[in-house]
């Protein structure tokens, strides 16, 4: 028995031993060793490989405030941090022990500056040269600087400037030649330079910056050499967001854009590739927000200057019979007590002009005018239009809105009704006449004490409104069957006019003014001198040009003067038969326009934005023009000054 227990022993020591020649031997910690390589696509991104005998696992403090843990030792760390950095990250290996082993690298990153879409325009990804966008109204312009001093606070509420209103006048045409260039570096740093030709536009309150005094803005010589650095930033609650790209430009040095405020920090309120709006905030006037607005082109006189910004002709003489007429303004008539043609609490200056020997009404820096009858209230109950005639340049809407003060006749009485009529793109640069009948005045809804005549219109406060011939009439007895004088002469530039039918203009060649199908009688007739085209029995009438199909690409309206005394609508419909030529080839296309209840019984002037006519898709093979209208059959029309114009 003790031997079989001697050899379970040693059995017993000779397992254990073999267990033990089994088990790895635990090695040291020891030779820590790490690499680290730069991406060459991310600047940003490091990888790591660290190896150390005897480690288990690995951590990193990178030196940025961030850290990471590896088991294999390799990891991947991307910078943040804009420019160029150097880092000191510390590796350290871990064994099963808790033992441990710490090395040191350094890493250099260059991380550049993410971008913004705002600068990449301002500066065209690389050089981009800005210039006062001088033939823009608006180009230069003031209002409150921020909410609680006047209301709206994030426009020129209270001055913008007229198309080339600076240029030209030795006291601000330097302000005109200004060249602002913008730069990007490849490590997204921007950088501006002003070429101001010698000399700086200089604000009242600020002549002293170039060593001259007064109270009158003025150019100064002044030196603006040397590239400035530019520091963009973020910026919000100056403006409305909506109103905003959110960009902040402060530039180094006292650099300035053009026109002199003190102020080097400019906010971009809308970039294109084409128009730059900037604002910035007088430093001797906390109240004051100045505007700017650049061009990527630097802008062009147009030939012909003061023609071009005012009428060279009078507003067509009204033709309604006086008896059916109640005229607060106008040469053709005996006009009623108008209190005053521009209220104390208008945004407008008002002068009275004279154009081709007629009076007029000139409203420049428009944003709105009150013209009052309070003391001697208009009664046009029994009357069916309103009526006016404007001339504008720059205003892309006009909007006309008539108050009546009520029964009581006093204001805001409680019983006050009032209604606003907005004429979208008028014609710039002719007279349009404006016809309206009271009728669409829908919230007008008495009209027997007629107390406020209010214009307004866009671009608010940067535009000219010419106004003639302000009355109410009563269509329905106007009693005229023919005209007795001529259409209003037109004032576009033959240069940029595609003429069908004018006195005026050189004509294109146009086929019939009158097809086989057509369901109207057509008379060639003279009034006052002028050739004009008469249609009567008219239900509808073709005019084709299908032998010399128009272009109309490059035009954006299509005008006609109009005579009626029995129409109550006229309709206008353009048709183009496509790139083909031909006449229902597949891609005819064509759009009707409606004008209804025209004025009876005097020339209407009808002006109409290719743009509205939406089914007239393509414009360069435009081979009919058709009228028809109401009364079907029963009505008479006269045509003149029909022609395309840009």
């Amino acid at each position: 028995m003790k031997k079989m227990k001697y050899i379970v022993a040693a059995l017993f020591m000779i397992m254990l031993s073999c267990e033990d020649d089994d088990t790895p031997a635990v090695l040291p910690l020891a030779n820590l060793t790490t690499s680290s390589a730069v991406s060459m696509d991310d600047p940003g991104k490091v990888t790591i490989n660290a190896s150390a005998q005897g480690a288990n696992s690995y951590t990193f403090d990178f030196g940025d405030g961030t850290t990471g843990e590896s088991l294999t030792g390799y990891i991947v760390k991307t910078y943040d941090m804009v420019g160029d950095n150097t880092y000191t990250v510390t590796i350290t290996a871990l064994d099963a022990n808790g033992e441990t082993i710490t090395e040191t690298i350094t890493v250099s990153v260059s991380v550049a500056a993410e971008i913004p879409a705002e600068v990449t325009l301002l500066t065209s990804g690389s050089t981009k040269t800005w210039y006062l966008a001088a033939s823009e109204p608006g180009h230069l312009g003031v209002g409150p600087a921020r909410d609680g001093i006047d209301g709206d606070w994030w426009y020129p509420k209270w001055y913008s400037a007229m198309a080339f209103e600076k240029c030209g006048d030795e006291e601000s045409d330097c302000l005109c030649d200004d060249e602002l260039t913008f730069s990007l570096s490849s490590a997204g740093d921007v950088s501006y330079t002003l070429d101001n030709k010698g000399q700086s536009y200089f604000n009242a309150g600020h002549l002293a910056a170039a060593g001259g005094s007064g109270d009158t803005d003025l150019c100064y010589d002044f030196d603006t050499s040397g590239e400035k650095a530019v520091s963009i930033s973020m910026v919000e609650g100056n403006v409305p967001a909506e109103e905003t790209t959110g960009i902040q430009m402060d530039i180094a040095d006292g650099g300035f854009m053009g026109y002199y405020v003190g102020s080097s920090t400019y906010e971009i309120l809308s970039i294109t590739e084409t128009t730059l709006l900037v604002r910035t905030y007088d430093a001797a006037n906390a109240d004051l927000a100045w505007y700017h607005m650049f061009a990527s082109e630097p802008a062009t006189p147009t030939t012909g200057g003061g023609d071009d910004s005012e009428p060279a002709a009078a507003a067509p003489t009204p033709m309604i019979d006086e008896a059916n007429v109640i005229s607060m303004y106008s040469d053709a008539y005996t006009d009623v007590t108008v209190d005053t043609w521009r209220t104390e609490w208008s945004q407008a200056t008002l002068e009275d002009v004279d154009v081709a020997g007629d009076a007029a009404k000139k409203y420049s820096e428009l944003n709105f005018v009150g013209i009052e009858t309070v003391a001697s209230q208009i009664d046009a109950s029994t009357m069916t239009h309103f009526h006016t005639d404007i001339w504008t340049a720059d205003a892309t809407e006009v909007r006309i809105k008539l108050v009546d003060f009520g029964p009581d006749g006093a204001f805001d009485g409680g019983d006050d009704t009032e209604h606003e009529i907005a004429v979208a793109t008028p014609a710039q640069g002719e007279w349009v006449s404006l016809d309206l009948p009271l009728t669409d005045f829908a919230g007008l809804t008495t009209k027997a004490n007629i107390a406020q005549l209010i214009y307004s219109g866009d671009t608010a406060g940067a535009i000219t409104v010419y106004v003639d011939n302000v009355y109410f009439y009563d269509a329905g007895t106007t009693g005229a069957t023919s005209p007795t004088a001529a259409a209003p002469a037109p004032t576009a530039d033959a240069a940029d006019v595609i003429s069908m039918f004018s006195n005026a203009y050189t004509d294109v060649v146009v086929d019939t003014w009158r097809t086989d199908w057509s369901d109207a009688i057509l008379e060639d007739v003279m009034v006052a001198g002028d050739d004009v085209k008469k249609y009567s029995e008219l239900n509808f009438v073709g005019i084709e040009t299908v032998a010399n199909q128009i272009d109309a690409t490059t035009m954006t309206h299509f005008h006609t003067d109009i005579w009626t005394g029995d129409a109550t609508e006229v309709r206008i419909k353009l048709v183009d038969f496509g790139p083909n030529g031909v006449f229902d080839g597949g891609d005819d296309v064509e759009h009707e326009i409606s004008i209804t209840n025209p004025n009876q019984g005097e020339w209407v002037s009808i002006d109409i934005p290719l743009a509205d006519f939406t089914g007239l898709t393509n414009t360069a093979n435009i081979a009919q023009l058709i009228y028809s209208g109401d009364p079907t059959g029963g009505i008479t029309v006269y045509v003149d000054n029909v022609y395309f114009h840009k």
